[in-house]
């Protein structure tokens, strides 16, 4: 400006990877349930991608749940799994602004769509502004090992029927998509 001398130009030449990812979360201690969730979870999308699922399963992170893309923001597939209450659950869940409307148009098309996926627990959630739909398998004890092909193989089949059922209906919903 003016006279003044002329300022540096920086660039950035490089940007953290997923390996220095990797290798912080690796540096956090992990407890022992989330070290189990992210093992469950791993084993989880590894027996998906053998199977040849048409599911685009992510890449694991330590938590509970394993979410999976329906097609349309705000709404996913959320696979989980609960070591404390001993099940597994495949549920459609709908966040944000247009999350109630979005469930009362979906709860207009129940009688079909339970026809595909069984009787469903539907939760409008009055406490906020998400809701969800979900199916549950009780008496899953996932610590342990034994388990894990079982709930592996009803978490891959009914997320696959959930997609079947619901990624046409979501993507059709005459809603707006909010702004991520």
């Amino acid at each position: 400006i003016g006279d003044s001398p002329a300022a540096p130009l920086f660039k950035v030449v490089s940007s953290p990877n997923d390996y220095t990812s990797i290798i912080r979360t690796e540096e956090k201690e992990l407890t022992e349930a989330k070290g189990m969730y992210l093992e469950f979870w791993t084993g989880f999308r590894e027996f998906g991608v053998s199977t040849k699922t048409f599911l685009s399963l992510r890449k694991p992170r330590p938590q509970h749940w394993f979410s999976v893309a329906v097609g349309r923001s705000k709404f996913s597939i959320s696979l989980t799994a609960s070591i404390q209450k001993k099940r597994i659950g495949c549920e459609i869940y709908m966040r944000g602004i247009n999350a109630k409307q979005a469930y009362k148009l979906l709860e207009k098309e129940k009688e079909a769509i339970e026809k595909s996926t069984g009787l469903l627990e539907w939760h409008e959630l009055p406490e906020g502004q998400d809701c969800r739909i979900v199916l549950f398998s009780h008496d899953i004890d996932i610590s342990q090992r034994e388990n894990w092909k079982s709930a592996f193989e009803w978490l891959l089949s009914n997320a696959e029927v959930f997609h079947k059922t619901f990624s046409p209906r979501i993507k059709a919903l005459p809603i707006l998509d909010e702004a991520e």
